[in-house]
């Protein structure tokens, strides 16, 4: 599962830049930044939940799109 991957995805799939995500999902620029990057290997369920729920998608639908990255 590559949680960064998948993220990139929807960012690029949505036209967003990490900073509008940052502000639409109320997490950190540097937080969301580690994420992105692939530093943060698990983040926390909170964290992918207010990434999902600004990208307006379910967390279902997020995981699954990380699972297929590997």
């Amino acid at each position: 599962m590559n949680i960064s991957k998948a993220l990139v995805y929807y960012c690029n799939q949505q036209d967003l830049k990490q900073n509008e995500l940052a502000e639409m999902s109320g997490l950190s620029c540097p937080h969301l930044n580690q994420i992105y990057k692939g530093a943060v290997k698990n983040p926390k369920v909170h964290s992918i939940y207010l990434i999902c729920k600004a990208l307006d998608i379910s967390m279902d639908e997020f995981m699954h799109t990380a699972s297929r990255f590997n």
